[in-house]
């Protein structure tokens, strides 16, 4: 009968290997905390992106609602209602835009050079500070779309709280970047 106890050195240094693969170690507290930094940003993102979509969404129902096909008596579409649309249109772009900064926010690299010039593991618990601001904006930021409607979202308290979250989301990106420069 084998002896499944332990395996031969051979296979256990190929274990190892799988486990460390090109010079990464599971077990160090910075891996975890490149691991929850991806985390934290992909969840910002996917807020930032429900916004966006919960945006696109009050954009159509406004079109339907207030811009009506055009006909032969009014060919064009209200001044008025198509600065409106705009301005909606203008706050889905300033979210998308700025979803895609924070999926493409940088992480520090674990060099040797940069390495020497670093404590690679206090700047990761200070990106993860900034990003717990940025993941706490996104969700005050998609929570506040999804309690308005088409017509409250152009209005003066919905448009001061929109305006606050995306401060609040550019303030903890700059924090990110100063903190990687």
């Amino acid at each position: 009968m084998a002896d499944f106890a332990a395996p031969p050195p051979d296979i256990r240094g190929a274990w190892a290997l799988k486990l460390s693969g090109a010079g990464f170690n599971w077990y160090r507290n910075e891996t975890a905390l490149h691991a929850d930094d991806l985390w934290v940003r992909t969840r910002a993102g996917a807020l930032l992106t429900s916004a966006a979509g919960r945006l696109r969404e009050i954009e159509r129902l406004f079109r339907a609602r207030h811009m009506p096909a055009p006909t032969r008596e009014h060919p064009f579409p209200d001044p008025g209602r198509a600065a409106e649309l705009r301005r909606i249109e203008d706050m889905r772009e300033r979210v998308t835009a700025l979803e895609t900064k924070v999926r493409g926010s940088v992480m520090p690299t674990a060099d040797r050079v940069s390495l020497r010039h670093r404590e690679n593991e206090a700047t990761l618990a200070r990106l993860l500070e900034a990003d717990t601001d940025l993941i706490g904006a996104s969700h005050d930021l998609e929570a506040g779309l999804k309690s308005v409607d088409e017509g409250d979202v152009l209005g003066e308290p919905a448009q001061s709280a929109f305006s606050r979250s995306l401060g609040y989301i550019e303030a903890a990106l700059a924090k990110r970047a100063a903190i990687l420069v």
